[in-house]
């Protein structure tokens, strides 16, 4: 049966007619206009919650993905589960070429057993622990890390915070070799004071024993006597010069207060006026001495520095060849770069062991010549020093009781 119209209305509206349903509706209306306004306060109120959580969310992804410092979540077995863009800068690869790797993949050999301990630990004891590990990044080159990691007791996976350190662990490796420097420095120290209280003392003791001589008798001396005590006191004498001009162009040489002035010379007439401030000892020992290089043969180096290398060298053979031995002076030109210089004698010799120390200043090398001359060593310091200031080498081959080899390279005039 069909619905009569207005059947539905409210029972007031037949009681009073149009405008009792007016009044009706007009309350409906108002109601869903406040409804309304209710809707638009909570739409609004939730736009506003929204852009606050799309703030921090922002605010969070900057905080995580700018750091200066990596971070990693890790699982249990080591695979990265999510990390940040620091930490794939430091490895120097894209992110998304790391999830899901495992993390050890990018630690060096050595310390992939820190790791796996420290891994382990942080499961165990789900408190923070610390370890410092070597990276493999990009081409290979190692980055030193400081780690610090933590897990949750509800949680099977850890966050680590990755510290790069490289710069740090070179300060300190250039701090540790300082100090190594500085050890050898004082050991050196202490062993230049020894050497000059040595030779010092032995020419010194031997001038004053031989002047006391001469002020005690020298009115009853005979002057064979005399003049025997008078060479001695002027071999004392010389020993002594020698030592301190060696000390003195060894320590200037140090302090860069010695000039470099180095020139195109010929090898034969310097070479040749040594050979005559030694030719009294070689008598005395009658030792010969013998030159093999050509006449025309040139270097290029600071004549001074040269006259006292090859002095040193040639006075040391003098002194530990014995009597009737021979020494050979020989040069020549190696490639178009370098003249090398070899000084040869027959003398005594050296063990490998001596040979090793010889340029090393907290090493004892001397020792009596084959007629009792003295020899500090400090000599062929100074002349290693010397050579270094033209870029040039020494070098030593010896065997006991077969002589010595002493050999050096100098440039040759451009």
């Amino acid at each position: 049966m069909k619905k009569k119209p207005g059947k539905n209305l409210p029972k007031r509206f037949h009681e009073t007619g149009e405008p009792a349903y007016e009044a009706e509706f007009l309350k409906l209306i108002h109601e869903l206009e406040v409804h309304q306004l209710e809707l638009e306060m909570q739409n609004d109120e939730l736009k506003l919650s929204r852009s606050s959580e799309h703030n921090i969310t922002l605010q969070y992804t900057e905080l995580y993905d700018f750091a200066p410092v990596g971070y990693v979540s890790l699982s249990a077995s080591g695979e990265i589960l999510k990390l940040n863009l620091a930490f794939a800068n430091l490895l120097g690869k894209p992110r998304s070429k790391l999830v899901n790797r495992i993390f050890s993949v990018f630690i060096t050999f050595g310390s992939l057993p820190v790791f796996e301990s420290f891994l382990l630990r942080i499961f165990e004891t789900r408190a923070l622990q610390n370890c410092e590990l070597v990276l493999r990044t990009e081409g290979n080159i190692p980055r030193s890390v400081l780690v610090s990691g933590i897990s949750n007791d509800d949680t099977d996976y850890c966050l680590i915070n990755v510290f790069d350190i490289t710069t740090r662990k070179k300060a300190e490796e250039e701090i540790r070799l300082k100090n190594e420097e500085l050890i050898q420095l004082h050991a050196e120290k202490d062993r230049f004071y020894g050497i000059l209280a040595h030779d010092l003392r032995s020419p010194f003791n031997s001038l004053l024993g031989l002047t006391q001589i001469l002020a005690d008798d020298l009115t009853n001396m005979e002057p064979k006597v005399a003049m025997k005590i008078a060479e001695g006191v002027r071999n004392s004498s010389l020993r002594i010069y020698n030592l301190l001009e060696n000390l003195l162009k060894w320590s200037r040489v140090n302090l860069g207060l010695i000039q470099f002035g180095p020139e195109s010379m010929l090898l034969k007439p310097l070479i040749t006026d040594i050979i005559l401030l030694e030719i009294e000892n070689a008598k005395r020992k009658n030792i010969s001495i013998s030159k093999d290089f050509q006449d025309s043969l040139t270097v290029f180096a600071d004549r001074d520095m040269l006259n006292t290398i090859l002095r040193n060298l040639i006075s040391n053979a003098m002194k530990f060849t014995p009597f009737n031995g021979q020494i050979i002076i020989s040069a020549g030109t190696t490639g178009s770069d370098y003249v090398e210089i070899s000084i040869i004698d027959t003398g005594i010799g050296m063990s490998r062991t001596m040979v090793e120390n010889l340029f090393r200043l907290d090493r004892q090398t001397n020792r009596e010549g084959t007629d009792g001359e003295s020899s500090s060593g400090f000599g062929l310091l100074l002349c290693q020093e010397l050579i270094r200031k033209h870029k040039g080498n020494i070098s030593v081959e010896s065997e006991e009781g077969k002589g010595s080899r002493f050999t050096i390279t100098l440039p040759v005039p451009s």
